[in-house]
């Protein structure tokens, strides 16, 4: 079973994508910041991707991917946003995040995004 890293700080989306993630077979962790998901990142927790929320208090998820990945290779990181921009989506990219995706989110797209991000990081 593979295992997500769900980082958001509203947690009534962070129980709704624990709910559908676990519903396509994932175990899933959740952290409501991204100092908790660092933790548990930094703790040795087996994370075979990583979706996090773009916009969050203290720090966001591109601070949060750049911080997981200095040292060793971050796990496949796939950022969503309500406040999506194409210049922040592009900014991401180019830092190595590897999909980008805009909220409300599409359940279907997810599934495809996160299995492919899996799959090629394997």
């Amino acid at each position: 079973m593979k295992t997500i890293l769900a980082v958001d700080d509203r947690q009534n989306s962070l129980k709704v994508l624990a709910a559908i993630l676990a519903d396509e077979g994932y175990r899933v962790i959740r952290a409501g910041n991204g100092r908790e998901a660092l933790e548990i990142y930094s703790a040795g927790t087996r994370i075979d991707a990583v979706l996090s929320d773009f916009k969050m208090p203290g720090m966001d998820g591109l601070t949060l991917f750049k911080k997981m990945n200095t040292g060793r290779q971050a796990p496949p990181f796939i950022i969503m946003s309500a406040y999506g921009t194409v210049k922040s989506a592009v900014q991401a990219l180019k830092e190595g995040v590897n999909h980008y995706l805009i909220k409300p989110l599409d359940y279907e797209e997810l599934a495809i995004v996160l299995a492919k991000a899996i799959r090629t990081a394997r």
